[in-house]
């Protein structure tokens, strides 16, 4: 039920109450304001979060089962014995250690400070919801951690009696967060739910985590995600399940566990956007399994099928309007429709002609820029509103199919096949000027300038290097890395492309940060064709680039761990350069920094950072080999001082392995409760075994 139909529910006395104990100034709002005014204060998240943090349990347990529920009632003739059989379960394993209890010192520290928050009052106080939640941020505990904690036997006696759960509903419906609807029914209002689940960490029903992780791998990633977060990491990959989703993990960091290019696979799969980074990658996989989209594609998606739309053109005018725009065009507009795109131009043209969608609708998600280069290619009239641009492209193609092309557009509608090729015939015809054999330096000024203009990027960023002499491939690229070129143009012959290719491979140490691209020159030595673009991670540029050459294939390569030692220091040098900050842990966690600077060191959204938090000696060397087997680029350590050294030379050992670890950094935790100066420790600068 919406906010405003349950507050348009209440009698006069109860919202006078609620007005007056929530809405700043109520004495002075005149009273046909008073249900806008609290409407607007309910609905804040700090609102929710507070009311919510405060109160004791079974206030989990019971906003738990509002917002998973469909209709976000809680009916108590139904729900009161699945709720108090849920809150026994917490007690027995929260007292037990079974729950919540992942860094057992920190847990403990923060039960202390509950249980004597809570002897004072029934209900924590704003200070004390603030110093709570300080705390438990430093202690690296989630947010529902700090719900689950109430439940161990040494706090129980503060809250624990047969009128619990109505006490816990009546008080939130006395801050406005539940509302009786009528005897034992109470009702959580739809704008609120987001609001609740973020007070609770919990951003998924457990049915919908459960989902999401099946599609995960259990070995790496799933293991990964155990690891990280303290829990035990054996067992089937459905113990491993319910383990993550007993403990309340949060999916984001669960996913996170994933390459960028398996979560990208995954969103793929379940029909989702790929493009961004890596954070709103995960987010939108999250939010997907959260409306329940995962659910939709099988039982609902012909129910739910748009009406089909009335188009002007026939099919082959239809191919005829679209065959006109580029690869890239095509493939955007599918996936503003969410519409398959890959494959070929026909096989993109036939997915938007089984689509239920007209060519003005089509159109209409086109840029400006894109509907007037098609109306430039054919000679038409570039002026006017957007609507007016469209029919005049409709009129033209419809007039072609007719058989009187020129009469509309002079020459008929030209199909721009050549833009398949992307850049590579302009390039063909700027080559075909120059004497390859020549030695002058300057000689491929031209095919630079014509490549930097169109990537946006400066001219001294774009290589170009003929490779004719089939000797000394490796020698030659080294050359012209040597100024480390944003992009490097590789002009070689058709059958040298693989040799050149392998080369390549062995030069990336040199400049890791480069595009490698391959045009291939024809026997006939006049017909140019792109080969393989080759480079060490995806960027933006990476995305121009394959823009224009739109026929390329795309190698994306392991850095070398030769290659990743050369840039050990490099990286090491700009870590430091990130750590100007003061290590107190008043306003932010250490660890959270360092990630931070690791993150601008590597100078990449994708780097992999692994965070251990190690508080015994004897499991030291597996909490460590955990890490690092885990495929991250950097391991952050949190230890107490008494392991320093075993730390350092643990990591010396492993590192020293051939892993794809290349830093690590050690946070020390100090007796009066800050860290110490990071230990930095890479491959470069190990310390002695």
């Amino acid at each position: 039920m919406r906010l405003s139909e349950l507050i348009v529910g209440l009698d006069e006395n109860e919202l006078r109450e609620l007005v007056f104990r929530i809405v700043p100034g109520a004495p002075e709002i005149d009273r046909d304001l008073w249900g806008r005014k609290l409407e607007l204060v309910l609905a804040q998240t700090g609102h929710v979060e507070e009311v919510i943090v405060a109160r004791r349990p079974p206030v989990a347990s019971i906003l738990l089962r509002a917002v998973e529920s469909e209709d976000r009632i809680v009916d108590l003739s139904d729900a009161k014995k699945a709720i108090k059989t849920e809150v026994d379960d917490w007690c027995r394993k929260v007292s037990s250690g079974e729950l919540a209890s992942r860094v057992t010192e920190r847990s403990l520290i923060y039960r202390r400070m509950l249980e004597a928050a809570w002897r004072n009052d029934l209900v924590l106080d704003e200070s004390e919801v603030r110093m709570l939640r300080m705390l438990r941020e430093e202690l690296g505990l989630l947010r529902i951690e700090h719900f689950l904690l109430a439940h161990h036997v040494t706090i129980q006696p503060f809250w624990r009696g047969d009128d619990a759960i109505v006490d816990v509903l009546t008080a939130l419906a006395e801050d406005g967060v539940m509302f009786s609807i009528r005897d034992g029914v109470w009702a959580l209002p739809d704008e609120l739910v987001p609001h609740v689940r973020r007070a609770l960490g919990v951003h998924l029903s457990r049915d919908a985590a459960r989902r999401l992780f099946e599609h995960m791998d259990s070995r790496s990633q799933l293991k990964s995600a155990l690891a990280d977060h303290d829990l035990p990491t054996s067992g089937s990959k459905a113990e491993r399940i319910e383990r993550l989703v007993t403990n309340f993990v949060p999916p984001q960091r669960v996913v996170d566990t994933m390459h960028i290019f398996d979560a990208r696979d995954l969103a793929r799969n379940l029909g989702l956007h790929v493009s961004g980074p890596k954070d709103d990658l995960v987010q939108r996989i999250v939010d997907h399994f959260a409306a329940g989209g995962d659910l939709l594609v099988d039982d609902e998606e012909d129910e739910f099928q748009p009406l089909k739309e009335e188009r002007v053109l026939d099919r082959r005018g239809f191919e005829t309007l679209f065959l006109g725009l580029k690869g890239h065009q095509l493939q955007r507009l599918l996936m503003a429709f969410e519409l398959h795109h890959s494959g070929t131009k026909e096989v993109r043209v036939a997915s938007l002609w089984e689509s239920p969608y007209s060519e003005r609708t089509l159109l209409g998600k086109l840029k400006n820029p894109d509907l007037e280069e098609l109306l430039r290619l054919n000679g038409l009239d570039r002026k006017g509103p957007k609507t007016s641009k469209i029919e005049r492209l409709l009129e033209a193609v419809a007039a072609e199919s007719a058989g009187s092309g020129e009469e509309a557009g002079g020459a008929g509608f030209t199909v721009a096949d050549e833009e398949d090729a992307g850049i590579v015939p302009e390039l063909e015809g700027l080559l075909a000027d120059i004497d390859l054999s020549s030695k002058s330096t300057v000689r491929f000024d031209v095919v630079r300038d014509r490549l930097a203009v169109q990537l946006e990027i400066e001219p001294g960023d774009v290589g170009v290097k003929y490779l004719g002499d089939p000797k000394n491939y490796r020698n030659r690229i080294g050359e012209a890395l040597r100024v480390h070129p944003s992009i490097l143009l590789l002009l070689v012959s058709h059958d040298e492309g693989d040799a050149v290719l392998e080369a390549t491979r062995a030069r990336l140490a040199m400049s890791s940060d480069t595009i490698f691209v391959t045009l291939l020159l024809a026997s006939n030595e006049r017909a140019w064709a792109v080969g393989d673009i080759l480079c060490v991670r995806e960027t933006n540029l990476l995305a121009r680039v394959s823009r224009l050459l739109p026929d390329a294939d795309i190698q994306i390569a392991s850095l070398p761990i030769e290659a990743q030692d050369v840039q050990v220091k490099k990286i090491l040098a700009e870590f430091d350069a990130q750590l100007s900050v003061q290590w107190s842990r008043v306003d932010l966690a250490g660890e959270v920094r360092v990630r931070r600077a690791v993150l601008r060191a590597f100078d990449r959204v994708d780097t992999v950072i692994r965070t251990k938090h190690i508080s015994e000696g004897r499991n030291i060397g597996n909490r460590i080999s955990e890490g690092i087997g885990a495929g991250c680029e950097a391991l952050v350590l949190v230890i107490p001082k008494e392991l320093e050294e075993a730390a350092r030379l643990e990591l010396g050992r492993q590192l020293s392995g051939g892993s794809r670890t290349v830093l690590a950094i050690v946070l020390v935790e100090k007796e009066d409760g800050d860290y110490a100066e990071p230990i930095v420790i890479g491959r470069e600068a190990l310390p002695d075994a």
